[in-house]
């Protein structure tokens, strides 16, 4: 069986476009430690697809309700399930 881990993954053009939650995303995780745990899937002009590797479900769930709490949108933020042999290509499986 794969090992599975989880990861909450942020659109940040979504976040950019409309800028709701868009404070709370430069200033209080980009600018801060958490910000060196983020891989980035895709990058672009308007902004970038962001992963953040979390330990488990629960934290995955946690880090993602702390988010929305601050105004990121919950179609911004989603929690993801990861396969090994899929982090270590840098996909992400759906669901």
């Amino acid at each position: 069986m794969a090992e599975v881990s989880y990861a909450v993954q942020v659109n940040e053009c979504g976040i950019f476009a409309s800028r709701v939650g868009f404070d709370f995303w430069t200033e209080q995780i980009l600018m801060r430690p958490i910000s060196r745990r983020i891989k980035w899937l895709a990058l672009g002009p308007s902004g970038g697809l962001a992963q953040i590797p979390c330990e488990d479900k629960e934290e995955a769930e946690f880090v993602r309700g702390y988010m929305t709490e601050h105004g990121i949108r919950p179609n911004h933020v989603k929690v993801k399930r990861i396969k090994a042999e899929d982090k270590a290509n840098g996909q992400v499986s759906r669901g």
